[in-house]
């Protein structure tokens, strides 16, 4: 004769609370870190004491979940020299497999910059930047990146 039995409770028990926390675990992994693209970096204005840099990033999600920045700082150099850096205004939210434009305005120290910015007007040759920074999320998860390039030099009319 077969005999049924019913299952343990506690075992039910302990097996849902296993499953929970696994998916728990699933959700709780930290976030892939956006990219960030420089978009744009161009020379706005020297007036002494300053040089104002517009810098436009592109930071894009690769996350399946919108991820919110609530910090952004980037330090800019002009041909090797640390000029000035800026942060994020406001908190930017990422969507999902999405990208955010973020306009920066650096104020950098004309005495820093001047000499990278007349040489690079005065000779027509493009002026190298290096632009490093980090990203922290709203969890507190930080991501550093760094970026680099030129700025077009202006032609003279």
């Amino acid at each position: 004769m077969t005999r049924c039995t019913s299952a343990n409770p506690a075992g039910i028990v302990l097996f849902a609370g296993l499953a929970l926390a696994l998916a728990g675990c699933a959700t709780l992994q930290r976030p892939i870190a956006p990219e960030v693209i420089a978009t744009r970096v161009s020379i706005v204005e020297v007036r002494l004491p300053e040089v104002r840099v517009a810098v436009e990033l592109t930071m894009r999600n690769r996350n399946v979940v919108a991820i919110p920045v609530a910090r952004l700082e980037v330090t800019l150099a002009l041909d090797g020299v640390e000029v000035g850096g800026a942060k994020l205004v406001d908190a930017v939210t990422l969507p999902a497999y999405g990208e955010v434009r973020v306009p920066l305005d650096v104020r950098a120290d004309a005495s820093a910059a001047l000499a990278q910015v007349g040489a690079a007007l005065g000779s027509a040759q493009p002026l190298v930047y290096d632009l490093r920074g980090s990203i922290r999320l709203a969890d507190g998860t930080e991501f550093p990146f760094r970026r680099h390039g030129s700025v077009p030099a202006r032609r003279r009319p």
